[in-house]
């Protein structure tokens, strides 16, 4: 869907702020800045965004901490069938990552927070920021914040508090949006930036390159290709390599006038990750939505035959056809065999 008319900027109050409505990707969003402080020096301003997809982008404060002592209370059962306790916590804040907080880093904070249990073994999602989180000591945790609060104790529990990760499988790819932020990266500096932590990227930084450059990404073919690259990347895994890929071939598909050269490169990249065995989680999903979408299978008026995508580029075809030809792996390759003969 290509992107709608977009409005001028205008400045509106709100509760004693002021608000810039910026035309974003083609939409209207309100967003402020707010400081990017580290070590409880304030650093610059980050932009908040509080109906962006990216918990990076719509979070007021980001927050380091580290679990010293819990002591958890029983579990009691409530009303709506699951069981609730009450956990009494002792953290250490390590580093202040967004946000202006009243506490300095180095601050202890005594909580209690609230954790949802379920009554049986099925898996279904609850609420409350708290639930599901490891709360043993020396625990590092990522707390994500919406408040206009400056209390981190505040800031830290329900309702403020919104979402939180751990350290180890998020904090690489907060620091890498953060460092893109604070900074104003191009998508070409941002992936240049995180390549060399690829193999530890989680699906955050992903989700702020899909919310920060959405609608953009075409404007400058060699963001596109920087990209396309970086989907490649062998080290990547699945969870940070899937959304990348959605987030390239949505803004191809909304694209206006997608060159013939972006669409060999990225079908290219589609094909050579079907040859890639660190990206055989995704084998299906290429053979069976990417690549359909791409070259239209489903779309009126009509597929693009294998002579359109590589006119010119009879080496690229040929490399299609052997690594499809070559595949041993769980996906169907009939139609897609079928598509490259003709």
């Amino acid at each position: 869907m290509a992107p709608g008319n977009r409005p001028g900027n205008r400045i509106v109050p709100f509760l004693g702020l002021v608000l810039l409505v910026y035309p974003l990707t083609g939409t209207t969003h309100s967003f402020w800045e707010a400081p990017l402080v580290s070590d409880g020096r304030k650093v610059k301003m980050a932009t908040v965004v509080p109906d962006s997809r990216s918990v990076i982008l719509r979070s007021t404060h980001i927050l380091l901490i580290r679990i010293d002592s819990s002591e958890a209370g029983p579990w009691q059962p409530e009303p709506s069938g699951n069981r609730v306790r009450h956990v009494h916590l002792l953290v250490h804040l390590e580093q202040i990552l967004k946000g202006e907080v009243s506490q300095q880093a180095g601050t202890q904070l005594r909580l209690e927070v609230q954790q949802l249990g379920r009554p049986g073994t099925r898996y279904y999602a609850l609420s409350g920021a708290w639930t599901d989180q490891p709360i043993q000591s020396a625990t590092r945790l990522v707390a994500f914040s919406s408040s206009q609060s400056t209390d981190a104790a505040n800031l830290l529990v329900d309702p403020s508090c919104k979402q939180i990760l751990t350290a180890e499988s998020s904090l690489v790819d907060v620091r890498i949006a953060l460092d893109s932020e604070r900074d104003k990266l191009s998508l070409t500096d941002s992936l240049r930036l995180a390549e060399p932590s690829a193999g530890a990227l989680n699906y955050v930084f992903p989700e702020y390159v899909a919310a920060r450059y959405h609608g953009t990404l075409f404007e400058n073919l060699s963001a596109f290709s920087s990209l396309i690259r970086f989907v490649q990347v062998p080290a990547l895994p699945p969870v940070a390599r899937t959304p990348l890929l959605d987030f390239a071939v949505s803004e191809y598909g909304d694209a206006r006038l997608p060159s013939s050269s972006a669409r060999l490169s990225l079908v290219m990249a589609l094909f050579n990750l079907i040859a890639m065995p660190e990206a055989a989680p995704l084998h299906d999903n290429v053979v069976g939505v990417y690549l359909p979408d791409v070259l239209q299978w489903n779309r009126v008026p009509g597929e693009l035959s294998a002579s359109q995508v590589f006119e010119g580029a009879p080496s690229e075809r040929a490399r299609a056809e052997s690594i499809v030809n070559g595949y041993h792996g769980s996906a169907a390759m009939g139609k897609l065999k079928d598509w490259l003969r003709r």
